[in-house]
């Protein structure tokens, strides 16, 4: 599979919520970056993906950016904090998984609902 292609499908499978589809285009000792700060290994990274999938109520994949190291993905979410909100996921990929995610997204829409 090309890099472009285990992208496209851990994309696909992530933002239907299903997490164990997409945790197989991923490395177990997997380094996540995100606005909330670092977490380490597949179960986190699972949790951290599967949260935000269960709030998914749209999604639209705006660009998919790929070279012989990783991918940028670049999207538009809606949730249900929010109807539009633009994300991007940096991925870098070595021997067929994906190594490390760095995200980046819109957190205020959430900060506004969890303070009521």
């Amino acid at each position: 599979m090309s890099i472009k292609d285990i992208v496209t499908a851990y994309f696909e499978a992530w933002t239907t919520g299903d997490i164990p589809t997409a945790l197989k285009y991923v490395a177990p000792d997997v380094v996540v970056v995100g606005p909330a700060g670092r977490l380490d290994g597949a179960d986190a990274f699972a949790q951290f993906c599967g949260n935000f999938a269960a709030r998914l109520t749209g999604i639209r994949l705006l660009r998919l950016l790929a070279d012989d190291e990783g991918a940028v993905l670049f999207y538009e979410t809606a949730t249900d904090a929010s109807a539009s909100a633009l994300a991007a996921e940096y991925l870098t990929v070595k021997d067929g998984v994906i190594t490390e995610a760095r995200y980046a997204f819109d957190r205020l829409p959430f900060a506004q609902l969890a303070q009521g």
